[in-house]
């Protein structure tokens, strides 16, 4: 039992010990030694403090990855105790790679999956303005493959940010089905939509797989993304100029 352990009860013990591992200005052989107590004790509260390591970052690169892989390991060692834990504090981080990580290491793809999904359930009802956690769950996503990805991609092609839009069409080809292309046939269409590279990209996934235009063909044909044109009722790349 050390110093401190002598005169503060437990949760004030796990509380100074995940203050430590998340401190940026401590030393890095104090952060482990934190890490280590906090995974030995294991209790929930001593486990949503070493996760709450994933979200700092400290100045050496290096060193910062190398403690978050220790931190990975130590919480994958535990096992199952872990998911629980994980799954709550990875829907309110600010970085979600590692936590997902943790999760689908002990739980398998299907318990990351689903943790994703629930998280853009959430994103898709709120009403700020911060597309970085947005875009990365759809990056995220695109790895995966299973029914459920489009039905939930296809509800941000119309997000205010454009690379949250494009990683949802990403997300939506990733799957190689036909579900999902009405949905990226009416955002090729859409004239609000300004963004060429995304436009573009929806054109090239539509001339690699043979898809056709439909009823849509003569809004496309009247503002086709720059670089392509239609012939027919497919998007062919446009002949070069000049």
């Amino acid at each position: 039992m050390g110093f401190l352990d002598a005169f503060f009860g437990p949760e004030k013990q796990i509380l100074s010990r995940s203050r430590k591992v998340a401190d940026i200005f401590a030393q890095p052989e104090d952060r482990e030694a934190a890490a280590r107590w906090l995974a030995d004790e294991g209790s929930e509260s001593a486990l949503l403090g070493l996760l709450g390591r994933f979200d700092v970052t400290i100045e050496n690169s290096m060193k910062d990855a190398a403690e978050k892989e220790m931190v990975a390991d130590l919480l994958v060692g535990i096992g199952a105790a872990v998911l629980d834990p994980a799954r709550r504090y990875v829907k309110r981080c600010k970085h979600i790679a590692w936590p997902l990580r943790v999760i689908e290491a002990i739980g398998g793809t299907a318990e990351a999956l689903e943790s994703v999904l629930e998280m853009l359930d959430e994103e898709v009802c709120r009403e700020d303005f911060k597309p970085d956690r947005k875009r990365n769950l759809l990056v995220k996503i695109a790895d995966w493959r299973d029914p459920r990805i489009v039905p939930s991609a296809v509800r941000f092609l119309a997000d205010f940010d454009e690379g949250v839009r494009y990683a949802a069409v990403e997300a939506v080809l990733s799957q190689g089905s036909t579900e999902g292309r009405e949905d990226l046939l009416a955002a090729l269409a859409n004239p609000r939509e300004e963004s060429n590279r995304l436009r573009a990209r929806i054109a090239d996934a539509f001339a690699t797989r043979g898809w056709t235009l439909g009823e849509r063909v003569q809004e496309i044909a009247a503002r086709p993304p720059a670089g392509w044109t239609v012939r027919g009722h497919a998007l062919v790349r446009a002949a070069p100029t000049g």
